[in-house]
């Protein structure tokens, strides 16, 4: 998504969160199956070089033990049941391979508003250019009242464990700005549209909506979205996913 890539980390400011993520993922969803993610294929109705796949993988105790997009893999390691050691080439706090894809947002942003269910619904984003020059964007998220299909995944992959942990309260004792940063944009229910919009002209630069076909538990089998970028026009590409 060029229109929004953000050059530096923003620190997220806000208010505290008392409750653990486990907590307002069911406020969010009720009680929904708990089903894990084992493969996600996207495919360009433009371009099969854009083509992609997420290969996850779990041990005998349905933890998270690698996960692979066919070139870069990473590995987790647990000692007593948390997540101790990743080698390979991903953070699991930015965790962009579980939910970002195809949303570049969830990487970099400063969240302005939450919406009823506290999901992330209005985020600032700040680009730079090679002069220096800085951009603000306004992205708007709305979401489909079924879960994030994701986030059990997580669980199982000792992220939201290590999320729960995170303090908001500036006073205490610092945190990592990309655990906090993590917590806060977490969808706890699934993204159905996104719209960039140049805060300095007043316009819509990039917007994404996402078509999905939902089983039987409201977790996504398939989806169709339409993407309508300002630099590139208008891309559809599919989204199919796997579970265990």
């Amino acid at each position: 998504m060029s229109t929004v890539v953000v050059s530096s980390m923003l620190l997220i400011l806000g208010s505290c969160s008392k409750e653990s993520a486990s907590d307002e993922f069911e406020q969010a969803n009720g009680k929904v199956a708990e089903k894990l993610v084992t493969r996600m294929d996207i495919t360009s109705a433009q371009d099969s070089d854009d083509n992609g796949a997420l290969f996850i993988n779990y041990d005998s105790k349905n933890r998270v033990s690698s996960f692979t997009d066919g070139n870069d893999s990473t590995i987790l390691v647990y000692e007593d049941d948390e997540l101790s050691t990743i080698s390979g080439g991903s953070e699991p706090m930015q965790t962009s391979e579980f939910y970002q894809m195809p949303y570049d947002i969830f990487q970099f942003g400063e969240v302005v508003e939450f919406d009823s269910n506290k999901n992330p619904s209005v985020i600032r984003l700040l680009e730079e250019d090679y002069n220096g020059n800085v951009y603000e964007y306004k992205v708007e998220i709305s979401y489909d009242p079924t879960p994030n299909p994701f986030f059990y995944t997580l669980k199982a992959a000792g992220v939201i464990d290590v999320l729960d942990k995170v303090q908001f309260n500036l006073s205490m004792s610092p945190q990592s700005p990309d655990l906090i940063q993590a917590r806060k944009l977490l969808p706890l229910n699934n993204i159905k549209k996104i719209v960039v919009t140049d805060v300095e002209r007043g316009k819509i630069t990039y917007q994404l909506v996402g078509d999905y076909i939902y089983d039987e538990d409201d977790y996504p089998t398939s989806a169709s979205f339409t993407a309508i970028s300002e630099d590139d026009g208008t891309n559809i590409f599919l989204k199919k996913y796997e579970y265990k």
